[in-house]
């Protein structure tokens, strides 16, 4: 799901809309700028990811975008 709210907004709808249940954890990517920090938080998010549901702003989504290497990453292990 894509909003163009804030971080907070996009989790409330989630929340409220049925798209994270109870048991699911959210992880958060929001600010990454350089494709370091992007790859760095896919780590962390691999280590979580059972019923995970990411959420992520549109700063890092371009950041994500833009690097073949951040964008081949994180759709591998978001997916």
């Amino acid at each position: 799901m894509l909003t163009g709210d804030k971080v907070e907004t996009a989790t409330s709808i989630a929340i409220s809309s049925g798209l994270k249940a109870k048991k699911n954890k959210l992880f958060f990517m929001r600010e990454l700028t350089h494709v370091d920090e992007v790859l760095y938080a896919m780590e962390d998010l691999h280590k979580s990811l059972m019923n995970t549901v990411i959420i992520i702003d549109g700063k890092t989504l371009d950041t994500i975008l833009n690097s073949e290497q951040a964008m081949n990453m994180f759709f591998y292990k978001a997916i």
